[in-house]
């Protein structure tokens, strides 16, 4: 843990490669809006993820993650991890390219699985690679 408590009660979490910073979000889908602080605005604009993740993450500028909580009607903690790629108005819509919730028990967690599935992808691949006269190689188009 990290961060001046003593501020408002900032709190960051950090592994040297990750930063998380926790804020209080009021419903399932709100991410708070980073306001006008230059700041905040910087750790909030984090560089869109490649399509179809093409590198890990590596290195701090890359990795400023917000962990949003709130507590449920029934009184149970509900957190989510949110990767923002953008400062935005507040009202207006987030800009995040991740967005999960972490599941509620140490033994769910232990459990989870990221599988990537490709199914309804349109991907014209093709199938056989030609050689021209020259010896130079190509795809067909």
């Amino acid at each position: 843990m990290s961060g001046n408590h003593a501020r408002n009660g900032e709190l960051w979490l950090t592994d040297g490669d990750y930063k998380i910073r926790l804020l209080h979000g009021f419903r399932d889908d709100h991410v708070p809006a980073p306001g006008l602080n230059q700041q905040r605005r910087a750790y909030y604009t984090n560089p869109p993820l490649p399509p179809f993740y093409q590198e890990p993450l590596t290195g701090p500028a890359r990795n400023k993650l917000l962990g949003l909580w709130r507590i449920t009607r029934e009184g149970a903690p509900l957190f989510r991890i949110v990767r923002t790629i953008g400062p935005w108005k507040f009202g207006a819509a987030s800009k995040v390219d991740l967005d999960f919730p972490l599941l509620t028990t140490a033994q769910d967690l232990q459990k989870l699985q990221f599988i990537p599935q490709d199914e309804g992808l349109e991907l014209d691949l093709p199938i056989e690679e030609t050689r021209d006269a020259d010896g130079t190689g190509g795809f067909p188009r």
